[in-house]
């Protein structure tokens, strides 16, 4: 199998001529093959993770908006200090963000319009360590004091000691601050603007079901797309590379044969990781599923069995197919036999053969040399020159 693979390689993309590459021109050779292979990965990684990615389309910030409604009353939420990290497909992004999570941020803006948030919150961090302090200094004094015998004192209407008053003191400082606190929370909550945002997001909490359904057999997707990405490249390469092989122009021939491998690595690799995925976890547990439900399970084993056979059959026999006929377009090339004789391998059948020694291919009875028209001896066939007179 690995030795028809090997053949198979030979009689289409290899080239065996007089032409060689210099040790510059392979180096020229290469960095084109890893410029090339960066340019893909930057296509694959656009085509994935930019135009079609719902994480693009729902953005954390926005999906995250969507999970506890009631979060937005809060001038804390992260929405209302997110900051837009520019990079090379920002202004993409923005086009490719739903209409949902625009009109999202759209109403963030409106809220920051209509508080300043950094003002806000630092009024707010100064109220809430006034009443941090407040508790503080009242916790210590009941510590320090019997605080069942000082509510007692606190009752009484005397001031006959500085503890009673100071005490009194402290509670109402604790009471003002945690009053001027809610109504801090009070007056965001309150805003026109945040209740409008409010509204919208009760009205879309629907979404991060929608993100998770987006996501079921991404990863799956993502595989699709890569190859969709690469097979059209790798489908040109093949015919440049085929086309040129058999025009015999070496250059050409080996530059497009080099970027047909470059073409191969990812799609192998997406190819070999969408079959892993999809045949094991998807399409025999449906099989099996279907048929259990029958009340038949181990026929599905049969049948899975029998679909594997026919695929290899298939596959084989097109592979086949396809050999031969590459063999009977390339059988009376010049340079083809030339490989072939290098080998030591019939330009017919491929197979082995002694071209010193053999007069016809045993296997298929091709005729192997030819009479020399200015010598009489036998000359090798398809060769350019007799190896007796050199004519």
């Amino acid at each position: 199998m690995f030795s028809k693979i090997r053949n198979l390689y030979k009689s289409n993309l290899k080239y065996v001529g007089d032409e060689k590459l210099t040790k510059l021109s392979i180096f020229f050779i290469l960095i084109l093959n890893i410029f090339v292979f960066t340019v893909m990965n930057y296509g694959i990684s656009f085509q994935t993770k930019v135009i079609h990615n719902p994480n693009t389309t729902y953005t954390y910030d926005c999906r995250d908006a969507f999970r506890k409604p009631d979060n937005i009353l809060g001038h804390t939420n992260f929405i209302y200090t997110r900051t837009n990290y520019n990079n090379k497909y920002s202004s993409i992004k923005k086009q490719e963000l739903s209409e949902v999570c625009n009109i999202l941020f759209t109403k963030v803006e409106d809220v920051k319009k209509s508080i300043d948030i950094l003002a806000f919150k630092k009024a707010y961090i100064v109220i809430n360590n006034k009443k941090r302090t407040a508790l503080s200094d009242l916790n210590a004094f009941r510590e320090n004091y019997n605080t069942a015998l000082f509510e007692k004192i606190a009752q009484v209407d005397s001031p006959t000691t500085s503890l009673k008053t100071q005490y009194l003191k402290l509670k109402k400082e604790l009471a003002t601050a945690t009053k001027e606190l809610e109504n801090k929370k009070k007056e965001f909550k309150e805003n026109k603007a945040v209740q409008s945002l409010h509204t919208y997001v009760k009205l879309n909490k629907h979404i991060p079901d929608l993100y998770k359904k987006l996501m079921e057999n991404y990863h799956e997707k993502v595989r699709v797309l890569e190859i969709v990405f690469v097979l059209p490249l790798m489908l040109i390469f093949l015919f440049l590379s085929r086309r040129f092989l058999l025009a015999q122009k070496y250059i050409p021939h080996i530059i497009t044969k080099n970027l047909l491998i470059v073409t191969l690595i990812p799609l192998t690799i997406s190819s070999a990781s969408l079959l892993y995925n999809y045949i094991p976890h998807v399409f025999i547990g449906k099989v099996i599923n279907f048929f259990y439900s029958l009340g038949v399970p181990v026929l599905a084993y049969y049948i899975l069995a029998a679909i594997a056979i026919f695929i290899a059959y298939f596959l084989v026999l097109k592979i086949q197919q396809n050999a031969k006929r590459k063999r009977e377009e390339t059988r009376n090339n010049k340079m083809s036999f030339r490989m072939n004789f290098n080998n030591d391998v019939c330009n017919n059948c491929l197979n082995k053969v002694d071209y010193f020694g053999m007069n016809f291919c045993p296997h298929c009875a091709e005729e192997l040399k030819v009479k020399c028209d200015h010598c009489d001896a036998l000359k090798f066939k398809s060769l350019n020159h007799c190896y007796h007179c050199g004519k």
